[in-house]
């Protein structure tokens, strides 16, 4: 029975915890280059390294937990910051166990020994055709913005929404065609890419078809932890309790606006996209705040400064809380904010009624709520 048990635990060891080692070696041609960096997730952290490019040769090694996405930079000493500098040429591969080969010129890279990273060239030539109508609005869509022409924006905006909504589904059917894929968990993680609107429901049937294998490794499971947002969040349930200090450094509390219609708001002064949307709030708490109506704003700011001159220029009333820390905000990382703007629009028991309002979405679904139209009347 001992011996029964022992060999159950390896077992369980080995899937939860085993390292795989990698070997990466790499040649350029035509390429004014003198070292190249990499960043990957390790087993339990983030790793940057980086090689000295010898007579055209680099090579890395190092341990991974199954097939992950890696990110290299080529740099010189006349550029500042490998990670930073635009002009410096970088590609991202997949890393798996064995020996992986690059071979990389100016006009070209050629990957040998990852069967994951293959997979995701393959999946990127069927993309092709959408990236480049993507691409080809958004050119449009600056041309109309020089132009201050509102009503080709506004056209041009809900055309490449078309393009997102076909690009995520292609995702999703990419993922459901072999849940057992090596980029299995990487097809879901970006089909359930915070600036896409997903339903946490969808998300944990999809997630349920992926390999336990795939699961236990590095990646799986911070995807499996941003499922466990998704579902803390879905529309129907109680949006979780934070206490987080205003502008003036006084503790605020998301159960001191029970009673209310709340909107929370995720922005920073930084975030363009922000503030664009902040007018049709100041509409829509203009109209409604008198009727049961309060939105609460997080901010992912970092300078004190700037994120108040962006309250006072916006006009922005409702109270207004950060920790000041980027990303790293406590309740952007509570509610699994990884990129804005994003909202959640909650009912007077705290319960999420929507998510994701753009433009006059709130004025919309406030008007049409039975239950403010009660409670306000």
């Amino acid at each position: 029975m001992k011996i029964f048990i022992t060999l159950v635990l390896l077992i369980i060891f080995k899937f939860c915890f085993s390292q795989e080692r990698f070997k990466l070696n790499g040649s350029v041609k035509n390429l004014q280059t003198e070292k190249v960096f990499i960043k990957y997730q390790s087993i339990d952290s983030f790793v940057v390294d980086s090689s000295k490019i010898k007579n055209g040769k680099f090579a890395f090694n190092g341990y991974i937990n199954g097939p992950t996405y890696a990110t290299l930079w080529f740099w010189n000493n006349a550029q500042k910051l490998p990670a930073g500098n635009t002009k410096s040429l970088s590609l991202n591969i997949f890393l798996e166990e064995g020996d992986i080969e690059i071979k990389q010129d100016s006009n070209s890279t050629k990957v040998y020994g990852s069967e994951a990273h293959h997979f995701v060239e393959s999946f990127i030539e069927k993309m092709k055709p959408l990236n480049k109508n993507y691409d080809s609005l958004y050119k449009e869509y600056r041309v109309f913005v020089g132009k201050n022409d509102s009503a080709a924006m506004k056209q041009n905006e809900k055309e490449r929404k078309v393009v997102e909504k076909k690009s995520k589904e292609a995702y999703r059917e990419e993922y459901l065609s072999n849940p057992r894929s090596p980029i299995a968990v990487y097809l879901l993680n970006i089909y359930t890419y915070a600036g896409w609107e997903t339903d946490a429901v969808d998300f944990d049937t999809l997630f349920a078809k992926l390999p336990w294998a795939a699961r236990t490794t590095s990646s799986g499971k911070e995807l499996e932890k941003k499922l466990n947002t998704f579902l803390v969040t879905k529309i129907g349930t109680i949006a979780p309790e934070f206490i987080q200090n205003d502008t003036a450094g006084i503790p605020i509390s998301l159960s001191s606006f029970r009673g209310k219609f709340l909107l929370i708001d995720f922005w920073a002064s930084w975030c363009a996209p922000c503030r664009k949307e902040n007018p049709n709030y100041v509409l829509a708490y203009n109209k409604f705040r008198s009727k049961g109506f309060d939105i609460i704003a997080v901010s992912l700011d970092t300078d004190k400064n700037a994120w108040i001159k962006a309250i006072n220029a916006d006009k922005l009333l409702w109270t207004q809380v950060s920790d000041l820390n980027f990303y790293q905000n406590t309740i952007a990382k509570q509610y699994g904010i990884t990129a804005i703007p994003r909202n959640i629009l909650l009912d007077p028991l705290g319960i999420i009624i929507a998510k994701d309002l753009r433009g006059a979405d709130l004025d919309v679904v406030l008007s049409n709520s039975i239950l403010f139209r009660f409670i306000s009347s």
